[in-house]
């Protein structure tokens, strides 16, 4: 299961850098949205990611229905 935002080593794959502050530069370079955390490394979220990079998220909403039987 994947988590809401990237991994580190999943920033460093993205940016091709492997620290924080050369991460930023990139992304800020780049326009990606993000936070930088307590550690002062960015935080990415994975949906915005994909589709920055022209990708279709996988996870929907699931949307459930009360149960009108029940009643």
């Amino acid at each position: 299961m994947s988590t809401m935002f990237l991994t580190p080593d999943e920033v460093q794959e993205l940016t091709g850098y492997k620290y924080p502050s050369k991460q930023i530069q990139w992304l800020q370079r780049e326009g990606f949205a993000f936070r930088v955390a307590a550690d002062g490394k960015p935080r990415l979220l994975r949906e915005a990611v994909i589709k920055a990079l022209g990708g279709k998220c996988s996870v929907k909403e699931k949307r459930t229905e009360p149960n009108w039987d029940a009643i």
